[in-house]
């Protein structure tokens, strides 16, 4: 009897750990010397593992949908930067928008006004409307936080998404607090 219930709790043991993952609605992502507190746009859920293996730890998708196209998505990437200034983002700016043309990456700078970063000391950000060469619609910002840079992007397949959760976008810049790690 014992054997037959180990046996049937190890059959079921990886279907309870799959469904057992939490939805979250929000997390931090850790640097050297920061720390990056967010969360999820309402009716959204954070996901800190579907693309963590690209180093993705804030993955946001509508809640009761999965993870994958045609799915639209919203992510921030953190990257080092060489140093704590304005010119290594733009140096980073320009080496990642240099890729997404090398691939075939339609870009054009956008003026949407985001919240002001200020209250952080760091006001810089850039904006882009990116049709990538899988032609998915793409708004991406960039932004710095000591020598971190941060890009923040909005996916959808197509336009009218894109423009309809533009506002979901902002939610999850609005809720960004970068706080220094002790």
């Amino acid at each position: 009897m014992k054997k037959l219930i180990v046996t049937l709790f190890l059959l079921i043991l990886p279907i309870l750990i799959l469904f057992s993952q939490s939805e979250s609605t929000g997390g931090i992502i850790y640097g050297d010397n920061w720390a990056c507190i967010t969360s999820a746009p309402d009716g959204w859920i954070m996901d800190q593992e579907s693309m963590a293996h690209y180093g993705i730890y804030a993955l946001f998708y509508e809640k009761g949908k999965k993870f994958g196209f045609p799915t639209p998505i919203i992510y921030i990437s953190p990257t080092r930067l060489k140093n704590n200034s304005d010119d290594a983002l733009l140096e980073f700016i320009t080496v990642d928008l240099d890729r997404n043309k090398a691939s075939g990456s339609e870009i054009t700078v956008l003026n949407k006004q985001f919240p002001d970063f200020s209250r952080y000391n760091q006001a810089v950000y850039f904006v882009y409307n990116i049709v990538n060469s899988r032609r998915q619609h793409e708004i991406v910002m960039y932004t710095r936080y000591k020598e971190a840079g941060f890009i923040i992007v909005l996916n959808t397949p197509d336009i009218d998404t894109l423009n309809s959760l533009y506002p979901r976008m902002e939610e999850v810049i609005e809720k960004i607090r970068f706080i220094d790690k002790n």
